[in-house]
């Protein structure tokens, strides 16, 4: 949760080939709606390490960006020297951006990485 989003991955697999399956619950006032989406192990992996690269830079102006290969979803965050977080996203019901799209941005500060690390680590244990 932020400001301006409320966002719940529910993820289950890996299958044969290290997909897993995503169903996402997601509020960004005034919509709401679910859809689901594939996503390698190795794409987790790398938005955990994206945001512990961005978790060490507090103080530091930074920007990460994130998608999956499936294209579906986007997700880039702005940190500046104050520990602000700016986010920008982009959800597609469809691949490569076929279907109804959510786009929008959202607020944060760096309290709220720790949480977010903790989450997607949690999930990688779960998932292994």
């Amino acid at each position: 949760m932020t400001e301006g989003l409320d966002l719940r991955l529910h993820f289950s697999g890996p299958d044969h080939e290290n997909w897993l399956s995503v169903l996402v619950e997601v509020s960004a006032e005034p919509f709401s709606g679910t859809y689901a989406f594939q996503m390698l192990s190795s794409e987790l992996k790398a938005l955990l390490e994206n945001l512990q690269e961005l978790d060490r830079s507090v103080g530091k102006v930074v920007e990460i960006s994130w998608k999956n290969y499936e294209g579906n979803i986007q997700l880039s965050l702005s940190l500046n020297s104050r520990g602000q977080i700016v986010g920008h996203y982009r959800f597609a019901a469809g691949l490569g951006w076929e279907g109804a799209i959510l786009s929008g941005e959202f607020h944060a500060d760096q309290s709220y990485l720790g949480g977010w690390i903790r989450q997607l680590k949690q999930v990688q244990r779960e998932l292994a």
